[in-house]
């Protein structure tokens, strides 16, 4: 049961990081302006909440392999992110649109491999 707690809670948690950030790249590529400050950082620390979560279950619970894999492409994507922001955002620099493109598909599938999976518990 705690299995299904928190993969829903870290879901959740997903869905809004994969929102804002659906909602910055609009803004980074609709009007070639960067997103703001605070939704970067409600982007980033929400998906660092839902990572914590996943990474105590996959520590103490234990996760099936579509769990795992999912759980490392959101790492990977999260390690692109920290790139995106210390390397760019805060530098008010540009973001390299190859690197945009790649933190958001790798975010994506993870996204979408743990949607599968918390709908998959759920039943």
């Amino acid at each position: 049961m705690e299995v299904v707690l928190v993969y829903r809670a870290a879901a959740s948690l997903l869905t809004i990081a994969f929102v804002s950030g659906v909602v910055m790249m609009v803004i980074r590529f609709g009007s070639d302006n960067e997103s703001p400050a605070w939704m970067a950082k409600l982007h980033g620390f929400v998906a660092v909440a839902a990572l914590s979560l996943l990474v105590f279950g996959w520590a103490h619970l234990g996760f099936s392999r579509p769990a795992s894999f999912a759980l490392l492409t959101l790492l990977l994507a999260a390690a692109a992110g920290l790139f995106l922001n210390l390397g760019y955002h805060w530098r008010h620099k540009p973001l390299p649109e190859g690197l945009v493109f790649a933190h958001m598909a790798v975010a994506s599938l993870g996204f979408l491999v743990a949607g599968v999976v918390a709908l998959s518990l759920a039943a």
